[in-house]
């Protein structure tokens, strides 16, 4: 069977590249099959309902398990390039340490309930 390639989301989701197609997981099935649809199922904006992709993947452990359905659309291995780039962007900032620099202040620090009932004797 095939190995299948592991890409993630701009949120963090598992989505899966094979043969020039990107899937997004559906739903995990019994005995630890996990089902793939193609990414461009769901209604979009401005697809025509026809052009809705129906091809779907299973996968046990890495590996191609099977395949429903044929694609509505050719394979676009640019866009999967493109999802491989975002993915390993995503994966190199979250793994690297981002240093924030302190906060300097000039203003001095006023106590809020001095603060308080001095707007308090000014509007009475």
């Amino acid at each position: 069977m095939f190995q299948v390639e592991f890409l993630e989301s701009e949120r963090g989701h598992r989505k899966v590249a094979l043969d020039g197609f990107i899937y997004v997981k559906q739903k995990e099935l019994l005995g630890g099959v996990v089902s793939y649809e193609c990414d461009r199922r769901r209604k979009r904006k401005g697809v025509e309902s026809e052009l809705q992709c129906r091809a779907k993947i299973k996968i046990l452990n890495n590996i191609l398990n099977g395949r429903l359905h044929d694609h509505t659309h050719p394979p676009d291995p640019a866009r999967v390039e493109a999802r491989r780039r975002v993915s390993f962007l995503n994966s190199s900032l979250s793994s690297e340490a981002i240093e924030m620099p302190e906060v300097i202040t000039t203003e001095p620090q006023v106590d809020i309930m001095r603060s308080k009932f001095y707007l308090i004797s000014l509007f009475s």
